[in-house]
Formats: C-alpha cells, structure tokens, sequence
C-alpha cells in the first residue's frame, strides 16, 4: 500500500512537471507565433543627385535577404532569399511575391543588393557579401551608361510588440566614378586653334573581379574604351571626355594605367590634322563610392600635364550620393 501511495505520488508529480512544462511551452509559443499579420514592407526611394540613376523609381529592382531571431534563441531564421523587390508605379511603391510578416520579441537583418542581376552574388547571415564575378561591362561593352551600378544596403530593426511600418535602406555605392576632363593650352587658345576629341581610351586597370566576404579580388588588367557621339571640342576650359564611367575600386601604380586620346587639330587657316595622344594616368587610389576627377591640359608639342586628381562623393551634399528606401 506504502509502495502504491509513493508511485502515485510520483506519478501525480510527473503530470504536474509536464503540464508546467506545457505551459511554459505554449507562453513562448504565442510569443513567437502569436503575431499580428503585419506585412514587411519597403518603401519608396529617396535619391540624393546621382550621376547614372536620377530618378528613385529608376532603381527598378533589387534584391533583398534577411535573416530573424527570436530574443530567447541562439539560431537565426531566414526571412528572405535573394528576393527580387520591384518598384510598382502604378501604386508608387515597392513589392514583392508572397508577403512576409513581422515576428514579434524578434531582431531582424536585411542585407540589398542593387541591382538584381548579378549572376550568384549572395549575402551570408553575417552580412557578407559574396560575388563569384563581375565584369562592369557586361551590358555594353561600347557604352559606358550601361556599365553595372553597384551598390548595397544594411539595415537592423529590432521588433518588440509593434512591428514597423516599413524598412529604411540606405544604398551605398560600391564601386568608383571616375571622369577625365580635357582642355587645350593657353597658347592655342590664344592662336585660335581648333581641337575636337573623338576617342577615348583607357588601359591597364581592372574591370573584372570577384567578392569574397566583401573583399575584391581583381583579375587581369583590362580596357575600356568610350568612342563619343559628338565630338567634343576644346577650350582652355575643361570639357568632360570620359565622363560617370563607373570602375572597381583599386590602388593605381605609376605607369599601369595608360590614357589614349584621338582628337584633331587644326591651327587657325591651316588644315586639320588628326593625332594620337597617349600618356599615363597618375598613380592613386580609386575607392568605392567616390568620384575622382582627372584634368588634363593638352600641350603644344602633343603632351598632357595632369592636374591634381579631384575626389569628391557622388552627392551633390557630400554624402556618397546614397539611395534611401523608406
């Protein structure tokens, strides 16, 4: 009887162990699960002055991943998967397929890429990027407005019991905005002289590469070569001649990058002649989401003597010429 009175006790014992067990269970389930159907959403872009895309809806797409966790977990879930945002301009807004909703007591990661069509390129739960290769002229070789305009965005929200209304990114560029600007010599100016510049190339840097963990990896040295719609003719004033080409970001050595520039020149009643002029660009540093500006002046013997290299962000406010989605 003493033996049956103790078994039952511990029986009871145990029925009481799982039922607070339960209990316990389903409190942090409707923590996790128990949530309002509020949408993730993304909200229309805000552009600052930029030198390729000027509208925000311009964007057009971009894709979007992002991870969640829960404040009482140790794993992180995945939310979104390289899902392809778009910008709806019948409603002014941005969508995508199959809505996600906001999980309560949960902190969230959302890592962009801009634009969608960077074949294989993926973000880690760390936020690390990762491009297996990228060649900035895959759009068009011959037509530098073309070339991929890079750039990326993280945000961290962290949700208690009121989801928010939308997610801010802020892109940033990833990748260098390098222009050449052409002017003839005093001399010539005063002689009236005449140059117009047709053709411009440049040779020796990089534009393939590749991304691991946000780190570029630059293949061989490469070409890039920009034969302009109107010729552009010369004064003692700068005029733009190669101008937004959009590069990786690399360090420069003397004597790696060589300028060519085919132009015409023709002195005042005399006949036009047509010169190659080849020289190289100054050593320096090409880094993401800056705009250097090389100035070059012309010389009467077929020379070019270079100013010092302007950098400046892409922003008209010196803010890195940033897109914001909010």
């Amino acid at each position: 009887m003493k033996l049956y009175n103790e078994m039952s006790k511990t029986i009871l014992y145990c029925k009481i162990l799982i039922v607070i067990g339960l209990l316990f269970s389903c409190s942090e389930s409707s923590q996790e699960e128990l949530v309002p159907e509020v949408e993730i959403r993304f909200g229309a872009a805000i552009a600052d002055s930029r030198s390729l895309i000027e509208e925000p809806a311009s964007m057009g797409r971009f894709s979007v991943w992002a991870w969640r966790k829960h404040q009482t977990a140790t794993t992180k879930n995945q939310v979104f998967d390289e899902e392809v945002i778009t910008y709806d301009a019948n409603i002014s807004s941005w969508t995508y397929e199959y809505p996600r909703t906001w999980h309560l007591n949960n902190t969230y990661n959302f890592y962009a890429l801009y634009p969608d069509t960077i074949t294989d390129a993926s973000y880690n739960e760390n936020g690390k990027l990762t491009i297996p290769r990228l060649d900035i002229r895959q759009t068009d070789e011959y037509n530098h407005t073309k070339v991929v305009d890079l750039m990326k965005a993280t945000q961290y929200v962290e949700v208690g019991m009121n989801p928010p209304e939308a997610v801010n990114l802020t892109f940033t560029h990833m990748l260098t905005n390098v222009n050449i600007d052409l002017k003839m010599h005093q001399a010539n100016g005063e002689a009236g002289d005449v140059m117009e510049v047709t053709y411009v190339l440049l040779n020796g840097m990089n534009n393939v590469g590749s991304m691991q963990n946000d780190v570029w990896n630059l293949s061989e040295p490469s070409y890039f070569w920009d034969r302009l719609n109107t010729p552009k003719q010369l004064s003692v004033d700068a005029q733009p001649c190669f101008s937004n080409v959009l590069m990786i970001p690399q360090t420069i050595a003397e004597n790696q990058v060589m300028l060519y520039v085919l132009y015409s020149y023709q002195q005042e009643g005399g006949e036009p002649m047509t010169k190659l002029l080849e020289t190289y660009l100054p050593a320096g540093e090409w880094k993401a989401g800056e705009k250097i500006v090389y100035t070059g002046t012309i010389q009467v013997d077929n020379s070019i003597v270079f100013d010092t290299p302007q950098v400046e962000s892409w922003g008209t406010e010196q803010v890195g010429g940033t897109i914001i989605i909010q």
